[in-house]
């Protein structure tokens, strides 16, 4: 049975596809809890040894790349919003899960403070890596249909 216009812009063309991806997604939450909760626990001393993780921008950009290249690469490949929404929501999801689990914030409503915050860094990461994604798509394909263009006339 066809998809409708509307459930494959949220889900992507291909539902096998989108599942892996929010595999991928849920690899990529498990493993910023990780990284994080691992430099969580470095004091600050030892953080100053290690150049490229001591200054906070840097963490903060780097996962901002990943949440943005792994939301473009399904774009790209697929084109489903809602998953390219959990693929730039995972990672800023995971980083409020170590402070709340580690003690530093009592488990309140700073839970769901971060829940929130997290998604509120997540969904425009996810949307501006769809966007990408599609964009460069179309970019392709504008590209090989100029290319077989030009092929079919010489």
């Amino acid at each position: 049975m066809p998809r409708s216009r509307t459930a494959s812009l949220l889900v992507g063309r291909n539902s096998a596809l989108a599942l892996r991806y929010l595999l991928v997604a849920v690899g990529l939450f498990v493993a910023t809890i990780g990284l994080w909760g691992v430099l969580w626990g470095v004091t600050t001393a030892e953080l100053t040894l290690t150049w490229p993780l001591r200054d906070f921008r840097v963490l903060v950009a780097i996962f901002a790349g990943v949440s943005v290249g792994s939301a473009t690469v399904h774009a790209y490949t697929n084109r489903g919003l809602f998953v390219s929404w959990a693929l730039g929501s995972a990672v800023p999801l995971g980083l409020y899960v170590v402070p709340t689990a580690s003690g530093s914030m009592p488990p309140d409503e700073t839970v769901l403070w971060g829940i929130g915050s997290g998604l509120l860094f997540g969904i425009p990461l996810g949307t501006l890596g769809f966007l990408l994604g599609v964009v460069l798509h179309r970019a392709v394909l504008f590209r090989n249909a100029r290319q077989k263009r030009t092929d079919a006339r010489s």
